[in-house]
Parts: C-alpha cells; structure tokens; sequence
C-alpha cells in the first residue's frame, strides 16, 4: 500500500495525553473516564445527534485544525457495529408506535454514513466518502481505503472511528464470543486522522503498511507481514495489542485493552498509541496488532527516516 504520514491525531479514550505518555514510557499513569467533548460546528443541527456522534466530530475537528481544509480530498469512517442509539432508538419507536406517525429524525441519524456526511458539510466537501463496517477491523480496511484514494501527495484524508455503547450491547458482544466479564468492560472509544502521502517537518510517524489476514494463524501473519516490510520481531522497538478474547500469543507487546477498555473500535486507538510512541522515542519502529473473531489486523508505523 501506499505509505501514509499523520499529520494530527485525536481521541477520546479513558487515557489523556500526558498519561498515555506516561504509560508508554513505563511510568505510574492514572485513568479517568473518556471526557465527552462536543464539537464546536452547526451546533444547531448536532443538538439531537447521539453522544456517540456528537464525540467522533469532536476528534475529526480537532484534527482539522492544523490541516488545510481544502486539501481534504476523501472522508472515511470505521464503525464496528453503526449508529447504535439512534437505530435502537428508531427501532423501539417503531415497536411502540401503535402504527402511528414517528419521527425520521433517529432513522436518518441511524445512517452509517451520518458522521462522514456531517465532515463533509461542514467543510463543503463533496470528494470521496465512506463508512466501514466490518466489525473490529474496519478501522485497517478505512486506512487501506486512505492509501488507495489519495491520489497525488498533497491531499489530505480524514480517517476516524468510532463506536457506542449501550445496554443491549453487551448481550451482543456475548454472542462475538465475548464472557460475562468482558462484556462488562465494554466503553465507548472515538479517533480521528489526518493522514497525506507526502513527509514534512511537522509530520514525521510514517504509516508504512497495513494489512488484514484472516483463516490464518495469528504468528504466521504477522511473520508474513513483517517479511514483506522487510524487517522481523526483533528490530520492532514496541508491539501494541488489542486482544479482547485473551488469546495466548507468542509475542509480548502493550495491551490496551486493560487500560483503555472493551470496543470494536479499540484498534484504531492503537494507532494514536504509536504515534504518541514515535514522539517520545525517536526513530522507532511500532507493530501495531488488531486481534478479532475474525481475524487480524496489522498496521506497521515508523518515525520518518528509521
């Protein structure tokens, strides 16, 4: 694939900056619930969309603060399970209508596509825009999506994720093959990406591939993805894991999910991990790995010149 800088990085997690900093680092941290922030754009119109929403453009604007806004040519999202709320909120309303008249508001919101289009009406935006929904790796088919529709090095994609949490969520999870306690873990999570094939002062973490491999075991596919970037295990300077289902690795790395909690979108935190890595530790080399039902994924990230 086509290799990505980040230009900015923005999330809503229970670990801050400066703590996330610490934890990178090996230092005592400590964890807060995610901070729900709103986005400052067409406060009107955002008044009835959910929490959920309202949160991943809160991470998409703040990344569109340091870019040039006309360099956006594409918007993508990655979403594991969708517009929950909304959808559970329009489905009920259905259930108790009586077949009376209800209101479009919740079906319209409940769009995969809602956030990506909001970006894109806000920055008067009409390029390419997508949602992915393939459950917990949808955020690496959005970043192999970015790679493919950037088409010359100065345009920007806006890549972000998000997921919801509601009650009946848990009872889905069961059904992923998630237990009890897992299930009890499960928290929101939102990010957001600016990303642009070209290098510059500001933007040194380098992307340099991403993959998904599936019916295959998990130690073969990250030696056959190593291989094909030309390096192995051992000149990594860091591998960060989301692995939910606990599986028994031969590799050791950071796990995530202990700090940061349950989500199908946890993997895309991943990410705003490594590159909060490569500012601390120069010229370094991060393996991040996306463990799910049905698959992994793989995202490789550099610090620009390693």
């Amino acid at each position: 694939m086509r290799k990505l800088f980040i230009i900015d990085s923005s999330t809503v997690c229970p670990l801050k900056d400066q703590e996330l900093d610490n934890w990178l680092s090996g230092k005592p941290y400590s964890i807060s619930p995610p901070e729900v922030k709103m986005p400052v754009i067409d406060r009107i119109n955002l008044r009835r969309l959910s929490t959920g929403a309202k949160i991943a453009l809160y991470c998409l604007h703040e990344c569109c603060k340091s870019i040039d806004k006309q360099r956006v040519s594409s918007i993508i999202m990655a979403s594991g399970l969708g517009a929950l709320v909304d959808t559970q909120t329009f489905l009920t309303s259905i259930s108790r209508s009586n077949n009376s008249l209800i209101s479009p508001t919740p079906f319209i919101q409940g769009g995969h596509n809602t956030i990506s289009g909001i970006v894109a009406q806000w920055l008067q935006n009409d390029g390419y825009n997508m949602t992915h929904l393939q459950q917990g790796l949808s955020f690496e088919f959005a970043l192999i999506d970015a790679s493919i529709s950037l088409n010359t090095d100065d345009e920007i994609a806006l890549v972000g994720s998000v997921d919801e949490d509601i009650p009946i969520l848990s009872e889905i999870a069961k059904k992923y093959g998630w237990s009890e306690k897992m299930a009890g873990q499960i928290t929101f999570h939102a990010s957001a990406y600016a990303l642009t094939p070209s290098a510059s002062v500001n933007n040194n973490v380098r992307i340099d591939d991403v993959d998904v491999y599936q019916n295959m075991p998990v130690e073969q596919a990250i030696e056959l993805f190593l291989i094909r970037n030309g390096c192995s295990t051992s000149v990594l300077s860091q591998i960060i894991i989301r692995n939910p289902l606990k599986r028994n690795l031969s590799i050791s790395g950071m796990e995530i999910d202990p700090v940061v909690g349950l989500s199908f979108s946890s993997g895309a935190l991943g990410l705003h991990f490594a590159h909060r890595y490569h500012k601390i530790f120069p010229k370094s080399r991060v393996l991040n790995v996306n463990l799910d039902v049905d698959g992994v994924g793989l995202i490789l990230t550099s610090s620009h010149g390693f």
